[in-house]
């Protein structure tokens, strides 16, 4: 399968941060741990970073270059135009 990405060098892999990052915190992470996870995402060119939290169930969207989040009952983003989907039925499955 050829795939072309825009301002990417190579076929076979991307060069820096996708363009939404998802991390699943289970209780083994810490919260430092999970903050230097969101700032290296944002700084190698992410444009949001979701912090999926399953037992609560919640979602943390951290976007741009800012650290600033919200909490959230569903998923929805400006970069997947038409998506939403409610917390409670993603990690029931």
């Amino acid at each position: 399968m050829n795939v072309s990405y825009r301002n990417q060098p190579g076929e076979d892999y991307f060069e820096s941060g996708p363009r939404i990052a998802v991390e699943i915190v289970s209780d083994s992470n810490s919260t430092a741990e999970m903050e230097l996870k969101v700032n290296e995402y944002l700084a190698s060119g992410t444009a949001e970073v979701w912090l999926l939290y399953p037992r609560s169930p919640r979602a943390w969207i951290y976007r741009g270059t800012r650290n600033i989040a919200e909490p959230q009952d569903h998923l929805s983003s400006p970069l997947l135009p038409g998506f939403r989907i409610g917390m409670r039925e993603l990690l029931s499955r």
